[in-house]
């Protein structure tokens, strides 16, 4: 069953942050997901700043990861046929004007 439409985005909320290190933190929130919310922990990593060498503009760049179970949002269908984790990667930049 599809419900893109009725569920047409994800939202991850943060609650705190908690720094590891100069590059690594953990990020605490709560994710919002198919009409569901539960929390979650992203594993944040700064990459680095600098100047862009394409568009000359100095960039932040970090990478986030998690994993959860779909069923922990009510996505359980074909389970155990198809997996219940889900892993996620997030790459961003930031660019000041």
């Amino acid at each position: 069953m599809v419900e893109a439409e009725k569920f047409p985005q994800a939202l991850f909320k943060t609650e705190s942050v908690v720094m590891l290190d100069d590059t690594h933190a953990k990020f605490s929130g709560n994710l919002t997901l198919h009409g569901v919310t539960a929390p979650i922990v992203l594993n944040v990593v700064f990459n680095g700043a600098g100047n862009n060498m394409l568009s000359g503009k100095y960039t932040l760049g970090f990478a986030a990861t998690t994993r959860f179970k779909r069923s922990q949002f009510g996505m359980d269908y074909l389970i155990p046929a198809v997996g219940d984790d889900v892993d996620v990667e997030v790459f961003t930049e930031f660019q000041k004007n």
